[in-house]
């Protein structure tokens, strides 16, 4: 499928979808640090899924947009939230927490997997971090049909592969109802320059993100 292409879900499946993530498990930082400093940390990366749209449409059946194919066919290449998100938290962990954090994986695992339970064989180190996007899709702003404003959620997990224990898990959110007009472009500015515009509007929310994540896993002691 082309990888800008999505059907929108309606408004209140948009809520819905919103009110259904974990709780979140506040870290020990006490309880764990020093096992997490002697045994370091492996990193599990889930792919994001296809840019969602949600257009004025949507809530009728007809949301089913294609903005990021340019003039010549080809299709905008988005750079992976998933994968900047990881890269940006496992920087903070390694310098603000002296953790011993893995290379990321050269392969993300598949969307469809992320909320599985357990780990996959072979991590290598004890402790484990898996790193997913709930929500990554751009949503019409209701008082300006044709403006647009990049929402995404990331959620971080970190696990004791020891005996399956849940040490940490939390949400990042940039973007939502609220009005964050440098979250904003216009329908006409999807494909511009290449994307320039969404695609640093996506850069900059990953490092959001990754900077409220790494606030609520500060490894201490």
């Amino acid at each position: 499928m082309n990888r800008s292409l999505r059907v929108a879900l309606p408004a209140a499946a948009f809520a819905s979808l919103l009110g259904c993530a974990a709780q979140p498990t506040p870290f020990d930082s006490k309880a764990y640090a020093g096992a997490l400093k002697e045994n370091g940390v492996s990193v599990l990366v889930y792919s994001e899924r296809p840019l969602f749209i949600h257009t004025p449409g949507s809530a009728v059946g007809t949301g089913l947009i294609d903005e990021l194919t340019k003039p010549d066919g080809t299709v905008v290449d988005l750079p992976s939230v998933s994968r900047l998100v990881a890269q940006s938290l496992r920087d903070s962990l390694i310098s603000q927490s002296g953790l011993d954090v893995a290379p990321l994986p050269d392969k993300l695992l598949p969307a469809k997997d992320a909320d599985q339970p357990g780990l996959p064989a072979g991590q290598g180190k004890r402790f484990v971090l898996k790193l997913s996007i709930p929500i990554n899709g751009l949503y019409y702003r209701p008082t300006a049909w044709s403006t647009y404003q990049y929402m995404m959620q990331a959620r971080g997990t970190l696990i004791d592969s020891s005996d399956g224990k849940i040490l940490w898990q939390d949400l990042c959110k940039v973007g939502g109802v609220s009005e964050d007009t440098s979250l904003q472009l216009e329908r006409t500015e999807f494909k511009a320059n290449d994307g320039a515009k969404l695609k640093n509007i996506m850069r900059q929310s990953t490092r959001r993100c990754a900077n409220e994540l790494a606030s609520k896993l500060r490894v201490t002691g």
